[in-house]
């Protein structure tokens, strides 16, 4: 079993500053309509100020 610390994934967002918000999640794909029951990590980057939240778990 292998560990994934964000810390460890270099980030080039706050050094560039772009405007950009980066929200991260660890979600188990099969939550979403996903033929694999693996997590993975989800990386998205809004526009500063937007609001965004992870959608919700649907179970096929």
């Amino acid at each position: 079993t292998s560990l994934l610390l964000l810390s460890h994934i270099p980030s080039p967002f706050p050094r560039l500053s772009l405007g950009y918000e980066l929200h991260v999640a660890i979600l188990n794909v099969v939550n979403y309509h996903v033929p694999q029951d693996r997590k993975r990590v989800i990386l998205v980057g809004v526009p500063q100020g937007t609001r965004y939240t992870f959608p919700t778990r649907n179970h096929v």
